[in-house]
């Protein structure tokens, strides 16, 4: 027992050290941006990323700590002596600012991930790998998709539009695809992404809000799921039916 309270007392110390380490470097990259914006005016872009790591870095270990330490009993005292219904309404937000505090987590996590590929030149690649295939526009129009549908597995659909669309629809243009049906593509592709496994976003927030196993919910959403990849190779393949009420 004396070991594991030894180990306990060290993670803790090395949580408390992170979390000021990530504090202060995301005030430090904060007030650095403002006055180079203001003042400066150089090119720091390594201040947006360096705030962005240290919450994400901050916020479930600052959560995690307030939890296991108690540091809420302040907060909790007060609201024990409000009316009953002001404190269902408190007790209402404070469940809806978990639930939306760890979908955020997700999207800043998978939006992370899209700085890292951005950065590294994968995209760039994977771009040049499908102008080199030669491809028609139908052709061109289910490996964009395919490709969208696997990125939408495990990132956020924002993340995917702004790291693919603005290098993909320049292409999908001079092949006199139509803005609309390359916008189709991308929404659906995004849509069935997010109800896939391993991130699931859309599975995620039904569970948080249900209060149902993610398991159970993932079962249920199959006839829709199916519903939705009907859909899907409609609007890759028939440009007709994306733009009929055009």
């Amino acid at each position: 027992m004396k070991g594991i309270k030894k180990l306990l007392s060290y993670v803790t110390k090395v949580e408390y050290a992170i979390m000021i380490v990530a504090f202060v470097a995301m005030v430090a990259a904060y007030f650095v941006a403002v006055v180079n914006r203001n003042f400066i005016k150089a090119s720091m872009p390594w201040t947006e990323e360096v705030a962005m790591y240290s919450m994400i870095y901050m916020a479930p270990l600052g959560t995690e700590v307030g939890l296991r330490d108690g540091t809420q009993v302040a907060v909790t005292a007060i609201i024990e002596k409000l009316h009953r219904t002001t404190k269902k309404v408190i007790s209402i937000l404070k469940d809806s600012a978990k639930s939306s505090a760890m979908i955020l987590f997700i999207i800043a996590a998978s939006t992370a991930f899209s700085w890292v590929f951005t950065f590294s030149g994968a995209s760039q690649a994977l771009v040049n790998a499908v102008i080199s295939m030669h491809l028609n526009s139908a052709l061109f129009c289910f490996v964009v998709a395919i490709i969208l549908l696997i990125f939408g597995t495990f990132m956020e659909g924002t993340a995917i539009a702004v790291l693919l669309v603005p290098v993909l629809w320049p292409i999908a243009q001079s092949m006199g695809i139509d803005v609309i049906h390359f916008g189709m593509i991308v929404c659906i592709s995004n849509v069935v992404g997010t109800m896939t496994p391993p991130v699931a976003v859309n599975i995620f927030s039904a569970s948080t809000v249900s209060g149902l196993k993610m398991g159970d919910i993932a079962k249920a959403e199959i006839p829709f799921l199916i519903g939705y990849v009907a859909v899907f190779f409609c609007c890759v393949f028939s440009e007709t039916f994306c733009t009929f009420l055009i």
